[in-house]
C-alpha cells in the first residue's frame, strides 16, 4: 500500500503491481485511475467479482480478469456505507 487508492490502482497500470483492492475510497478518489487501468489494458471490477460501480467505494483492478476474479474469491467483503450516490 502507497498510501493513496489512486497510487496503489495506478501501479496496476504502470504493471509494478498485479492487483489492487480498496473498500471506502470515493467515487473522486477512483475515478481516473480506475480509467488509466483499463486505457493500460486492465481490468476492473467489483471485489465480488460484479460489473465496477463507481459509487460503491469498492474496486478491484488487476493485470487481467483471471486475477481479479481469483483476488475477489479471497476477499471478505465490506460495504461501504453510504454509497457516493446516497445522501449522509
Amino acid at each position: 500500500c502507497l498510501g493513496a487508492a489512486v497510487l496503489n490502482i495506478c501501479m496496476v497500470a504502470l504493471g509494478s503491481a498485479e492487483c489492487a483492492y480498496d473498500f471506502g475510497a470515493h467515487a473522486w478518489d477512483y475515478a481516473a485511475a480506475e480509467f488509466i487501468v483499463r486505457e493500460a489494458g486492465g481490468y476492473s471490477c467489483d471485489p465480488s467479482g460484479g460489473t465496477f460501480d463507481i459509487m460503491s467505494r469498492r474496486l478491484i483492478v488487476a493485470n487481467s480478469e483471471d486475477m481479479a476474479k481469483q483476488l475477489s474469491k479471497e476477499l471478505v467483503q465490506y460495504w461501504p456505507s453510504p454509497r457516493d450516490d446516497e445522501s449522509r
